[in-house]
């Protein structure tokens, strides 16, 4: 039987750089998600007319956008022809107690010109009082299960996965590794899948990911920042890690159990609603 490796390959569109089918992932029972119904994908924003014409091929009806409203209202998804474009947000600021309010660092970061990189820092420092996201970005993806608005949001989306009959549907966030590799723990595991398959998954996004990682810190360093630690957090949070979907699965068994019960009892899904997604996903 092939691994999941070997199955999954990036879709190699123009406007997207973390798009993949996820069908030919094996489950635990020994079945395997169908081909051509379950998509994951960095933000479809900068498609090209090539690239919609491929979505189209794939017969794709949902789009969820998992993106913050303000992301989606700066950079609006493409309109594919015949597709729902669907926001369900997922957030991962649910617990002050484990956010930092401020910067603690005394440096001053007013020589910063481009916004962009003055809320980097900002946020690199809201998770962690050094500004490291090896230690900062675990925390970030422990709060994702916690949240009642990604909570309600998670349970609208399989509700409407549930009711569409045909067709395929994509899920993204921006980068297509974080929020969106939080809900396909979800999807795969509520599937049958294996943790070390849905592992496997989520780090194909890796080498996806890895020249946009290096570039964003080297423009950071032209930017003026040249603190290292500064400067290896904002390369590691363009990155992929095994650490970080290990600290959301850690978070969820802690305060929940198991994803079972975890989708059952806080999300909402009754086992009949479970049976009928992996009849519709699974061969």
């Amino acid at each position: 039987m092939k691994s999941s490796n070997e199955c999954l390959t990036r879709i190699p569109l123009e406007g997207t750089i973390n798009t993949r089918d996820m069908g030919g992932i094996p489950t635990q029972d020994g079945r395997r998600l169908r081909q051509g119904l379950a998509f994951r994908s960095d933000a479809l924003n900068r498609l090209s007319p090539k690239d919609v014409a491929f979505w189209e091929s794939q017969k794709l009806r949902l789009i969820l956008d998992i993106r913050s409203s303000r992301e989606q209202e700066q950079f609006p998804d493409v309109v594919i022809p015949g597709t729902k474009h669907l926001s369900f947000e997922i957030q991962h600021e649910v617990d002050p107690d484990h956010i930092l309010r401020a910067p603690v660092d005394p440096k001053s970061f007013s020589h910063l010109k481009d916004p962009y990189f003055q809320n980097i820092v900002q946020f690199l420092y809201r998770y962690d009082p050094h500004g490291d996201m090896h230690q900062g970005f675990p925390r970030m993806y422990a709060l994702m299960p916690l949240d009642p608005v990604t909570q309600e949001h998670i349970y609208q989306a399989f509700s409407l996965l549930i009711k569409e009959k045909e067709g395929a549907f994509v899920v993204h966030c921006k980068d297509g590794k974080d929020r969106t590799g939080f809900f396909c723990y979800l999807f795969l595991s509520m599937l049958g899948v294996s943790y070390p398959e849905i592992l496997r998954d989520y780090l194909l996004s890796k080498p996806n990911e890895e020249a946009r990682a290096r570039a964003m810190a080297k423009q950071a360093k032209e930017e003026g920042i040249d603190d290292p630690i500064l400067l290896e957090s904002i390369y590691w949070m363009n990155s992929v890690d095994a650490a970080n979907l290990n600290a959301a699965k850690a978070s969820l068994e802690q305060h929940y159990g198991s994803v079972t019960d975890y989708l059952h009892w806080q999300i909402g899904l009754s086992e009949d609603e479970i049976r009928s997604l992996r009849n519709r996903y699974l061969e």
